[in-house]
């Protein structure tokens, strides 16, 4: 091991880089950014509610998941006063999972135990897509380069998508 971060007082549940930052969120409702060189959480935002997943885009936007049905969108670079840049609703179940386009820095996926996985544009409130992924709960998400989206699921299914 050459890093161990210290802060969070729960489980981390999910982590992911963020450009040179780590990104993780915990059980503890926060979401931290970190500072993998000098080993310290350079921003924590409170997100009121168990973290499920974390996703960083390319323009250092973070998106959380949460068991309160939401996909929260924050902008880090506000520092320590960085509020929810957008609030996502419209899963009807717990979200486990976000993943951001790689190509788009507007687009984001979902993932949630209503079965759906749902395609965002963070220019709109509304879901761009929803799509009736998986006969149990969708539990993972992933969207790869070239708008390829891959889900699975307690169905054990892993099921892929093309670009909407």
């Amino acid at each position: 091991c050459t890093c161990t971060l210290l802060g969070h007082t729960q489980a981390v549940s999910s982590v992911a880089w963020g450009g040179d930052a780590v990104v993780s969120g915990s059980w503890d409702h926060t979401v931290r950014e970190w500072d993998v060189e000098t080993q310290t959480c350079a921003t924590t935002l409170s997100a009121g509610h168990a973290v499920t997943s974390v996703a960083a885009s390319r323009d250092r936007l973070l998106a959380s998941a949460h068991h309160d049905r939401k996909v929260r969108v924050w902008d880090p670079r506000a520092g320590a006063d960085a509020l929810v840049r957008s609030s996502l609703v419209s899963h009807k179940g717990w979200v486990n999972a976000v993943a951001w386009s790689q190509e788009n820095p507007h687009h984001l996926v979902s993932a949630s135990h209503d079965t759906t996985v749902k395609v965002w544009d963070m220019r709109s409130a509304v879901p761009l897509h929803t799509l009736a992924a998986h006969e149990g709960k969708a539990l993972c998400v992933h969207w790869a380069r070239g708008g390829r989206i891959v889900s699975g699921g307690t169905d054990g299914k892993v099921k892929e998508y093309s670009p909407p």
